[in-house]
């Protein structure tokens, strides 16, 4: 089958901008530059793994793993556009990069091949899945001129970077395989099981030189931009808490593999506020966590995280009867709300003495504020 153009010597370059590690790291230490030390809840931090307790409840550490990018097929776009913008600023004016899309579910269908073709420096040039049918009937209805199996086939010869959108439990192996093949990688989230092997590929990847980032799409969300940009700016003076917020209903669509992963919907929802907590906090340390089993599924979560001035928390039940993820920042002149499902975000203004007025403003603020974002698009 006919493939696009040589590969020839086009190296992407290594970083996309500064990595989400880097920008929380920087907000942190200024946020603590802006404040004083906070008094924090004596609260009782866990000793290493398992620390049961009453009624099944089950207390945990959890590992928070490498976190990157945006909401709908939108997300997609960030990394790629700045990609480009980095290689026109470099050597690489003119240049398009060459992608293929590996898994050919839902994910890759309807998100990555749309946001990889909105941009007009990439080209889309096939798709490999383990099921060769899959990989061939996605190609087809796409327009594009080859399919496979695997990564070693001829026609990826030419190709530069993967979109990675297999199941979760399948990443690592691919990621490995791609970085082996000098391949650079944008892979869907969670990058790998357990953390060492994560931590094996970013090892990888940067000695090959190779670009290896993940998909923490909500961080560029319209509303979740928003959101960061009026903290890190100081719009919002002096952060004090931040609070995450999930419920999910496990009866709306969901992919057909998340039963078989280690505590099932958890592993795969999860990092989506862990990452968005992160780029407040610059790393999650937890200091408690306390859950409840549903066989081997956690089924509810609650946990805090260490931080020198602000207190914060995360709550998940993922057998809830309606599905609903918040954000919540409270900071010295207002508190931001962020519905990450909706792309809404709400910004309340410090209500001071919270009379009748002040509430009547809140209000207004609230449901405007809700109205105006929802119906923006």
């Amino acid at each position: 089958m006919p493939a696009g153009a040589e590969r020839g010597e086009r190296d992407l370059p290594r970083l996309v901008g500064d990595e989400p590690e880097v920008r929380g790291e920087r907000l942190s230490r200024h946020l603590r530059d802006r404040q004083p030390p906070t008094a924090r809840l004596a609260l009782e931090r866990p000793s290493k793994l398992i620390r049961k307790g009453d009624g099944g409840a089950l207390h945990m550490r959890i590992l928070a793993s490498q976190h990157t990018r945006r909401g709908g097929a939108r997300g997609i776009q960030v990394p790629v556009a700045r990609l480009r913008r980095s290689m026109a600023s470099a050597e690489h004016a003119g240049a398009r990069i060459s992608v293929a899309c590996v898994g050919a579910g839902w994910v890759t269908r309807q998100r990555h091949i749309p946001a990889l073709r909105a941009e007009d420096r990439v080209d889309v040039v096939g798709v490999v899945d383990k099921h060769p049918e899959r990989a061939e009937a996605l190609a087809r209805a796409n327009r594009l001129p080859n399919w496979g199996r695997r990564l070693d086939e001829g026609w990826l010869e030419r190709v530069q970077a993967v979109m990675v959108g297999t199941p979760p439990l399948e990443h690592g192996p691919v990621v490995e395989a791609a970085l082996e093949r000098d391949l650079h990688c944008l892979c869907e989230k969670p990058l790998a099981f357990p953390a060492s092997s994560a931590a094996g590929l970013v090892q990888a990847a940067g000695e090959r030189g190779r670009v290896l980032a993940v998909v923490h799409n909500f961080q560029f969300s319209r509303a979740g931009a928003r959101l960061f940009s009026l903290v890190e700016g100081g719009d919002l003076g002096a952060v004090s808490a931040v609070y995450g917020f999930q419920l999910s209903n496990p009866r709306r669509r969901l992919p057909t593999w998340y039963h078989a992963l280690p505590g099932g919907l958890f592993l795969d929802e999860a990092p989506h506020l862990l990452y968005l907590m992160r780029r407040l906090l610059g790393r999650l340390e937890p200091r408690t966590v306390d859950g409840r089993l549903d066989g081997t599924a956690i089924r509810d979560l609650s946990a805090t995280f260490e931080h020198d001035s602000i207190w914060a928390s995360l709550t998940m039940s993922f057998g809830a009867s309606v599905s609903e993820w918040q954000l919540v920042v409270v900071a010295e002149r207002g508190v931001a709300a962020l519905d990450v499902f909706r792309d809404v975000l709400v910004v309340l203004p410090n209500d001071g003495a919270h009379r009748a007025r002040d509430i009547l403003r809140s209000s207004a603020r609230m449901v405007g504020g809700h109205i105006a974002g929802a119906s923006s698009w």
